[in-house]
């Protein structure tokens, strides 16, 4: 909208390119930056799953930062997971399926990662967002499945799992967002790019044009002198 705003006064003869071409410059680095903290992570695949996993560290600097940022996660990211009942609709939708099936599901990465707890935790399957952890079960090291709780409003939505998750959506649609900006700016430069070439092109064809219309008066009026309108012979020739 601001482009297509700079471009209407562009057109002004009292407005000048300097503001519009600022712009240009500002969204042009906007989408560059975009593409550059989408560009990391993805999921790695599971032997014999369907499904992938996901680590936070995969992701840009950047990207982590803003969810390990506890205030950030759980006032607005956590927050909009809930709310958007996935593991809700998770359960319901495979609540007849034993362990076996679900290991054949093609599962989003927040219902691998925040509706069910790591595979290396080693649970005892109850439900799809049901499990039971080992009295025997040392998790010392594993920070994800202390955080695991089956409370519906806590399952492993504090995981590093979910929070991976979480990156994975985003970073998706910010590079999808990012090669979309990139078309506003990449337009505008090949028009003033193109606006340019072809002015120098004119400005060849005019000089070539003059040059040989010089040349062919030169040429052919050898044998006449002219003055004003009236061409008249040159006795003697």
């Amino acid at each position: 909208m601001i482009n297509t705003f700079l471009c209407l006064l562009s057109a002004s003869p009292d407005w000048q390119m300097v503001p519009r071409l600022f712009w240009i410059a500002v969204l042009t680095a906007f989408a560059i930056f975009v593409v550059a903290v989408s560009s990391n992570g993805g999921g790695k695949p599971i032997p014999g799953r369907p499904y992938k996993e996901y680590r936070v560290e995969w992701y840009s600097k950047w990207m982590q930062h803003k969810v390990n940022d506890a205030h950030h996660w759980d006032t607005y990211y956590k927050t909009a997971i809930v709310q958007a009942h996935v593991c809700t609709k998770f359960s319901t939708q495979f609540e007849l399926d034993i362990l076996d099936a679900i290991h054949t599901r093609k599962l989003t990465p927040f219902q691998s990662s925040c509706c069910m707890p790591p595979e290396d935790c080693g649970f005892n399957f109850t439900s799809p967002t049901v499990w039971v952890k080992p009295e025997s079960g040392n998790y010392t090291d594993m920070v994800d499945c202390n955080r695991w709780d089956n409370d519906p409003n806590t399952l492993c939505y504090d995981c590093q799992t979910c929070k991976a998750a979480f990156l994975q959506d985003v970073t998706t649609q910010y590079f999808i967002s990012g090669m979309s900006l990139f078309a506003s700016p990449l337009k505008e430069w090949f028009a003033i790019l193109g606006c340019g070439f072809l002015c120098g092109i004119m400005m060849c064809v005019g000089t070539l044009c003059e040059t040989i219309i010089g040349d062919l008066r030169r040429c052919f009026g050898r044998g006449v002198a002219s003055s004003g309108d009236d061409y008249i012979p040159i006795e003697g020739i």
